[in-house]
């Protein structure tokens, strides 16, 4: 069972995997809110199996809840192996196959997100699920995956993974067939076209991006700043719609 609190997760980053899984015979379940992708894993050939989650929401009850459902569905279906993704589904899914006793878990971490930002709402967030993370991530069976070594000793000094149950795989993996690079071609001005492709969410740089191109740009740069993506609403660090609004209205 892959396991992730967004459906967009599992389309744009485990369907390779997924399918390569059926292939040699496994059961491949996908669990995730309801969304505009589920009725694609169905038509893939998939089974898919609604978890009502609410992704930005803090709710101790709301987290209840969603355990005790992702529980019900372990205990529904008894896989050999679950497979979650980001911190809720990580934390959320560990209790439930804890309770469920569900032989294999496997924890992956493509970032460590807002639960590790500077915040002081994010340092409470950490106290508050710390002792939970350290007591159902080094359990027998379960293991845990970064795609960084930073990331890695991390959850290590936390005492979130195990040394000897935990690695490092690094990025989700791209299709080439999918993503390829176009043909370049020279403009006649000789400027230069800076792309950042990204979820709107403040710890992917956009700021950063933003104070970059104005200093180029006031430095005599000829260039020009895109930023392809779109807003997350259900992350706590999502861009402010305002505040996008300004970096387009300054111009560079």
């Amino acid at each position: 069972m892959f396991v992730a609190h967004w459906d967009w997760v599992l389309f744009n980053y485990r369907m390779p995997i997924a399918e390569s899984l059926r292939d040699l015979g496994c059961r491949v379940v996908l669990v995730s809110p309801r969304g505009h992708y589920t009725g694609e894993f169905v038509s893939r050939g998939f089974e898919w199996v609604e978890w009502p989650l609410e992704r930005g929401s803090f709710s101790p009850l709301g987290a209840i809840r969603g355990v005790r459902k992702l529980s019900r569905i372990y205990r529904d279906l008894e896989p050999d192996a679950v497979h979650h993704f980001t911190i809720k589904p990580n934390l959320f899914g560990s209790m439930a196959a804890a309770h469920a006793r569900v032989p294999i878990r496997i924890n992956t971490f493509t970032g460590l997100g807002y639960t590790f930002a500077a915040s002081w709402k994010a340092r409470v967030v950490r106290f508050l699920i710390g002792p939970l993370a350290r007591r159902f991530f080094r359990r027998p069976g379960h293991w845990t995956l970064t795609q960084t070594s930073h990331d890695r000793d991390v959850l290590l000094r936390e005492r979130w993974a195990e040394s000897d149950r935990s690695r490092v795989i690094v990025s989700s993996g791209v299709d080439p067939d999918l993503f390829h690079p176009a043909d370049s071609q020279e403009r006649a001005d000789g400027s230069k076209r800076v792309l950042l492709a990204s979820r709107l969410v403040q710890d992917k740089g956009i700021a950063t991006l933003a104070r970059a191109a104005e200093r180029l740009v006031t430095d005599g740069t000829t260039a020009e700043f895109l930023i392809a993506g779109d807003r997350d609403p259900g992350n706590p660090r999502a861009l402010p719609q305002d505040q996008m609004q300004l970096l387009q209205q300054q111009g560079y």
